[in-house]
């Protein structure tokens, strides 16, 4: 608790520079799997202090809690169909019986309604990151991928 008043103050001072950073932390969470809720509640807290409004605190962490989960979406995507695939394939597919042929299944519908079941996808409580990776080994195209996060994530922070 400490360390978040010392981001904090640290933010009211360099209230601009804290978006680089901001944005890198999501990125990073996503990209690692770790849980972002928090980290989102504690930018729109973080930027309520700074500008000492919830209304400037929430319009100004609206465009960064979206920059920087598709940033790390897109990262995690990307880092899992060329670098990872491999391995995550044998992950899905080596897993268990009904695993593999839900993702054969998934894998034939994201040929065709890629977008939509992106954003349905999210609707999920599944974890954000390991879906991104899962969905990198898919045959999806990136720009299904980046059209079906950027509605989900539009919708979730505004």
């Amino acid at each position: 608790m400490r360390y978040f008043g010392y981001f904090i103050e640290w933010a009211k001072i360099h209230p601009y520079y804290s978006i680089g950073y901001s944005i890198i932390i999501l990125c990073l969470s996503i990209t690692f799997t770790i849980p972002i809720s928090y980290t989102i509640i504690m930018l729109g807290y973080t930027y309520a202090q700074v500008f000492n409004s919830k209304l400037y605190g929430l319009l100004f962490s609206v465009p960064i809690i979206f920059t920087g989960c598709l940033s790390g979406a897109i990262l995690a995507f990307l880092m899992s169909r060329y670098l990872f695939k491999d391995f995550m394939k044998a992950q899905v597919l080596g897993y268990s019986p009904w695993l593999a042929w839900n993702f054969k299944m998934m894998n034939l519908i994201v040929q065709t309604d890629g977008c939509k079941i992106v954003a349905l996808i999210r609707l999920t409580f599944a974890p954000f990151g390991i879906t991104s990776y899962i969905l990198g080994v898919s045959d999806i195209t990136l720009c299904d991928y980046i059209l079906g996060n950027m509605t989900y994530i539009f919708n979730c922070t505004a």
